[in-house]
């Protein structure tokens, strides 16, 4: 960035670095894609001055506020001294997110592509659904209006009152912020979001205790290499144990923080999909 002043002091940062820093997964292409939306003629930013974090919104949703960036993590390793160091950050950045998934909606469009000549062929409809990640009615009237039969929710459920979760489980999610949630890899060489348990950080500081007994229930788990059981760490789970448990979440479980029933939720997702433009 620069004003055209030869005096001009500052950093230069890559905005798609700063995307990722922040959760985005995906190639540069699929965020570019991603600024385009579908649900206004353009967007807005704003600067919060208590919490000191720029963000965003569509215009025509201006109370549906998302965070793009706090302002101190410029202050991180997305910042550059020279352009030449920002462009390098850029490639870094890239390489990172190389195979990593892409954006629902190109998801769609591919699938929704690759069915279109079978729905010929055989005069019938394939509905296709979309999940991972959708938190709101008005997310799932975008993905209905770019061809989807519906959308999964999850999450959001699990703080319901019907939901067989333990209670522990459900007060894990209930008072977990954004910040702890994370991405882990699991011992069969899958990546999930999971909450910041003493499990996982033990596993992150290198202090978690070995397996001592295997029943080999996975094929692709090496009891000699697993940082921990996923079997136990998913019971432990279930059962509110929040010091040994795998507590699985989406990626908006920080956006949860009441206890409803299925009915409240499938009313609020039905009006938020009702009233979305």
């Amino acid at each position: 960035m620069s004003n055209g002043r030869g005096d001009w002091h500052g950093y230069y940062f890559t905005a798609y670095g700063i995307a990722v820093k922040h959760g985005f997964t995906g190639t540069e292409e699929a965020w570019l894609e991603s600024l385009r939306g579908e649900r206004g003629p353009g967007a807005w930013l704003r600067y919060d001055l208590d919490r000191e974090v720029l963000e965003w919104t569509f215009e025509g949703q201006e109370d549906d506020w998302q965070e793009l960036l706090d302002i101190n993590d410029l202050r991180g390793y997305v910042i550059s001294a020279t352009l030449d160091q920002a462009q390098q950050a850029r490639d870094q950045a890239r390489e990172a997110q190389a195979g990593r998934p892409r954006l629902l909606s190109a998801l769609l469009a591919e699938v929704l592509e690759s069915l279109a000549p079978f729905r010929e062929k055989y005069g019938r409809d394939i509905p296709v659904f979309v999940a991972g990640g959708v938190k709101s009615g008005a997310e799932l009237r975008r993905y209905m209006d770019q061809g989807a039969a519906g959308a999964q929710f999850a999450t959001r459920f699990i703080a319901t009152e019907e939901c067989d979760a333990s209670s522990g489980y459900k007060r894990a999610l209930l008072d977990a912020e954004a910040e702890d949630i994370t991405i882990v890899q699991s011992p069969v060489g899958m990546p999930g979001r999971a909450l910041k348990s003493p499990l996982i950080r033990r596993v992150e500081a290198g202090t978690q205790p070995k397996i001592t007994r295997c029943d080999r229930c996975l094929a692709a788990c090496d009891c000699k290499t697993a940082p921990y059981c996923i079997s136990k760490a998913l019971i432990a789970a279930v059962e509110g144990d929040w010091e040994n448990g795998l507590f699985f979440c989406g990626a908006n479980a920080g956006e949860v923080n009441t206890l409803s029933t299925v009915k409240e939720q499938l009313d609020q997702i039905l009006n938020e999909w009702r009233t979305a433009p």
